[in-house]
């Protein structure tokens, strides 16, 4: 985590941007890449997410939001509030196995599901895969000005 505080503060001082505002492009770049990515059947998962500032809410559940349109904006409201900590979280009780997998295996597998147990949708989840792609874009933003 240390080093990707430097990073953050690398990637304002490179960018010329503020270190609010570039908190808030991470921020928002987390909730709509969580979003997207969350599988879509009915729309419960993706209208799950819920974003907070100093606390992670213990909301369970939310509309169902199969585009994500209205769980992203809900998210960019909460971002543009400064000077806490700002959590996304989804309490649903099966949110965890879309990320790490879970479901049945082998013979157990649907079609909705690898032979493996995760989702056919988001094989490698989607928090996990959104913070790989956010690390990745800031460090080669930093790597390409220091060229």
């Amino acid at each position: 985590m240390a080093n990707f505080g430097a990073d953050i503060r690398r990637f304002a001082r490179v960018t010329g941007q503020t270190m609010d505002r570039t908190i808030r492009a991470v921020q928002l770049q987390a909730i709509e890449l969580v979003i997207e990515k969350t599988p879509v059947d009915t729309g419960q998962a993706r209208g799950g997410w819920h974003t907070s500032i100093g606390e992670p809410s213990t909301r369970v559940g939310g509309v169902k939001d199969k585009g994500g349109t209205a769980t992203i904006a809900r998210g960019r409201h909460d971002a543009s509030i400064t000077g806490s900590i700002f959590y996304v979280v989804n309490n649903l009780p099966y949110i965890s196995v879309l990320e790490f997998g879970g479901y049945g295996t082998g013979l157990g597998a649907t079609q909705k599901t690898t032979r493996d147990g995760y989702s056919v949708q988001a094989p490698e989840g989607m928090v996990r895969i959104s913070v790989i792609e956010i690390k990745a874009a800031i460090r080669r933003t930093i790597r390409d000005a220091q060229r």
